[in-house]
């Protein structure tokens, strides 16, 4: 049977095209193109060297979803799986592609951390390369320089390209699936729709939220196929690519449905954890609407507001290809704003779930750049807040979320241990999640068990020996650690503590346990006496039962620190010499240099009163009785001067208010085997000492909440809270 003459010029149109994707690959690296490749490049090189500056100056990561994602890499290389069985509802909120690519990176590299973190750099500079050819198709080759010097260096896209999460794949995924498309509004080549459908197929891999650009593309091509039916031959291939986005969608909503008998489960388990775990103060769903535009606005205000001003001043002049651009990005932006409404979200860092949005909508404003740069002088001005925003952004990059800088280096200490031998693979670690497990000091709360299992997951992942923790997160079951009603303290409240100290040192002796990680002051009065204090890690004290492992004070250690000085006598042979607060403007510990003088005697039981007053109400205050470091160090005999080093947790009880506070210190010596304190010493016995005031929180969140719900106007706490955001 012989073809007829249109069907053959058909298939050799196709063909042609088939051949099309190769020659404008080549055609990339001619050289008329170098030029501008080099300069490209340049950028490129320039944005990887920062974030290695940011990782080495000891970024710990962009939230705990970090540990969690690297520790759900271990189990894949460990045994390769579809859905991980030990992850519970996890597994059903986080789709399995990541773990599928950096677990077989993992297997070639052999290291946990940096396998993660390199994965998501070299997606981060793959991304950036996509979003120069974004800016580049819907405007110009000098808008997309632009573009790069205002999204590409933007603190969360830095912090998330160092991060061990999945974000800088579904970028790249989103970017590559709109400059595919775009290319394909103005030239109508079909492999270029292909690779658009592709790359929205592996944006709804990685990223729940990925599934709405996809709904969005496949939905325009519908529409697309129904104002041309009739050259539905010639378009056949377009039915493709509007099915392909869809092909992991359907797969997983049946999944859901074969497993949990509901479709979107999911769906449900991520809006009940989101309910469970914040406190919206009241807020209404206005202000939950609003909630992904405040979030872009503190991702970047300037980026932000700029491109709201581009959007107006170039709105009518836009290309058809350009409006139809905008109109994808705002619808997924509706849909956002509806599932913020309905109560959908993230419980940290949430900033990252709409940075993709900000990346995207960046070419409007460096085209608004670009044009001024056109202009007569308009070149001064365009550098001169290039270079400002840059500035401003690289500092900000240093700014990084803290919280788990110190569990970090905890992890990466035990990692060191077990290289050299000084633990081995038959000894066993226990955290303070386990600690209490084991003590029956069970936790009440929601939050408090996400905190500790997240520092947790960061000391496992960062060990990359995550079997040697005792109930580790791959086998561990939050209904067996938190239990309503059994539990005798917080971290605020620690007071009458106790515990059978040889049942605790038996069921540790069974388990192998050889070294205890606890933050918790009180709770390392319950470390059983044949443990020592190993090291100090910030305000993590590690405990081992290997006596040629324990610490004790140094006498030469550096006081050349920036302390706040005092040098008060405070007890027998002891010296308050200095403190400082740890945390930026916000700080989560006091750190405090003892002097340690001959007339000390370790058979002495002291403990630390902190007094807070909230000062813009002194009527509201708060106590904390914690026990110095020095508590645990074996000293035989003090030398003339021992200086110790004690770090000591702030936590914000809950019924306390956001804010500024007086922090008076007295410390009180324990004149019987009670926790509780009875005589106030040395100089403090009628005042106390009184430090410089502390910014205490909850959380970022939280202040924010109270400003939106009205339940705490103090702008200079949300100024404060803007600048670290």
């Amino acid at each position: 049977m012989e073809l007829s003459k249109a069907t053959k010029d058909y298939l050799m149109e196709q063909t042609k095209s088939l051949k099309q994707p190769a020659k404008d690959f080549q055609s990339m690296f001619e050289s008329k193109n170098k030029r501008y490749f080099f300069w490209l490049f340049l950028l490129l090189t320039a944005q990887f060297i920062f974030q290695v500056f940011v990782y080495k100056s000891g970024f710990p990561g962009a939230s705990g979803d970090d540990f969690f994602r690297a520790l759900m890499t271990y189990e894949w290389r460990e045994s390769p799986y579809l859905v991980s069985s030990s992850f519970g509802l996890i597994s059903v909120l986080w789709f399995p592609t990541h773990f599928w690519i950096t677990g077989l990176i993992y297997s070639l590299t052999n290291n946990l951390v940096i396998s993660l973190t390199g994965v998501s750099i070299l997606f981060s500079l793959i991304g950036l390369f996509i979003l120069f050819h974004l800016a580049k198709t819907l405007f110009n080759r000098q808008t997309g320089y632009i573009t790069i010097l205002l999204a590409g260096f933007l603190p969360w896209q830095i912090w998330l390209g160092i991060s061990m999460t999945e974000m800088t794949m579904y970028f790249s995924s989103i970017l590559a699936g709109f400059m595919f498309f775009i290319k394909w509004q103005k030239d109508r080549k079909p492999y270029q729709l292909f690779l658009s459908s592709i790359s929205f197929l592996l944006a709804t891999m990685f990223r729940p939220e990925g599934w709405i650009f996809a709904g969005l593309f496949s939905i325009y091509l519908m529409v697309f196929l129904i104002r041309n039916r009739a050259q539905l031959t010639k378009h056949g291939y377009v039915i493709a690519s509007a099915i392909i986005p869809c092909l992991f969608i359907l797969s997983w909503l049946a999944y859901n449905f074969k497993t949990f008998g509901n479709p979107v489960y999911f769906l449900q388990i991520n809006k009940l954890a989101v309910q469970n775990q914040l406190d919206l103060h009241g807020m209404t769903f206005y202000i939950n609407g609003l909630k992904p535009f405040f979030l872009m606005l503190i991702v970047s205000p300037v980026l932000f507001l700029l491109t709201i001003l581009s959007l107006v001043i170039c709105f009518c002049s836009l290309k058809k290809n350009q409006r139809n651009y905008l109109i994808f990005i705002l619808a997924q932006l509706a849909v956002m704003v509806a599932a913020s409404i309905y109560g959908a979200g993230t419980t940290a860092a949430p900033q990252r779930y709409v940075l993709i949005n900000i990346i995207l909508l960046a070419p409007f404003a460096a085209y608004i750049l670009n044009l001024l740069w056109n202009k007569r002088y308009g070149y001064i001005a365009v550098v001169f807040f290039l270079c400002i925003h840059l500035g401003i952004n690289g500092f900000k990059s240093f700014c990084y979320p803290s919280y788990y800088k110190d569990t970090v280096k905890v992890g990466k200490y035990l990692k060191n241990s077990f290289e050299l031998g000084l633990i081995t693979d038959s000894e066993q670690i226990s955290t303070e999640l386990a600690f209490r497990r084991i003590a029956g000091q069970f936790l009440t709360t929601q939050k408090d068990f996400l905190i500790l299992t997240s520092e947790h997951a960061a000391l496992e992942a960062h060990s990359e020996r995550p079997r040697n923790f005792l109930f580790n997160i791959l086998q561990l079951e939050e209904k067996e650690i938190l239990k309503k009603n059994q539990t005798v303290g917080n971290h605020n409240n620690n007071k009458g503590i106790s515990a059978d100290s040889s049942r605790i040192s038996a069921k540790l002796k069974e388990m192998q346990v050889t070294r205890i990680i606890l933050e918790n002051r009180e709770l390392m009065n319950m470390v059983p006496p044949d443990f020592y204090l190993e090291k100090m890690i910030g305000n993590y004290a590690i405990f081992s039962n290997h006596f040629i492992a324990r610490s004790i004070p140094n006498s030469k250690l550096d006081a050349g620190k920036k302390f706040n000085p005092i040098r008060k006598f405070i007890g027998k042979g002891i010296n308050l010499k200095g403190y400082k607060y740890r945390g930026g403007f916000f700080p989560n510990s006091l750190h405090i240099l003892w002097e340690l003088d001959n007339e000390y005697s370790s058979s002495d039981k002291y403990r630390i009163r902190m007094a807070f007053s909230y000062l813009p109400n002194p009527d509201k205050k708060f106590e904390r009785i914690v026990t110095p470091i020095f508590h645990w160090y074996k000293i035989d005999a003090a030398a003339d001067s021992l200086l110790v080093e004690d770090n000591i947790p702030l936590f914000l009880p809950d019924n306390m208010p956001n804010g500024d506070y007086s922090l008076k210190l007295s410390l009180v010596k324990q004149d019987s085997d009670s926790i509780n304190p009875t005589v106030e010493i040395g100089e403090m016995t009628n005042k106390g000492i009184v430090l410089l005031p502390v910014t205490l929180i909850s959380s970022k969140r939280e202040v924010l909440a109270d400003f939106l719900g009205s339940k705490n106007h103090d702008w200079k706490l949300l100024a404060k809270t803007l600048v670290v955001l």
